[in-house]
């Protein structure tokens, strides 16, 4: 029996819940990686300090024309 504001569902529940468990666990959280970090592809990681001691950051790009950039950023103030 429904009630007021509810109405038939378009899908079935159960690819619906496949398809949010996929997007959770893809889901980017601020601090965590959504993936480990090759040591090759940062090489001076930890190794590279500002002057009042403060590590670099690694960045890496998004691909830009089957490219991705890689760099380090210096402490923002």
């Amino acid at each position: 029996m429904k009630t007021a504001g509810q109405h038939t569902p378009i899908m079935d529940l159960e690819p619906w819940n496949q398809v949010h468990e996929g997007i959770s666990q893809r889901a980017r959280r601020k601090g965590v990686p959504t993936k480990g970090r090759d040591p090759l592809d940062f090489p001076l990681s930890g190794r590279l300090f500002w002057h009042d001691g403060r590590a670099f950051t690694c960045f890496d790009s998004s691909p830009r024309q089957g490219r991705r950039y890689r760099y380090y950023l210096g402490p923002v103030k």
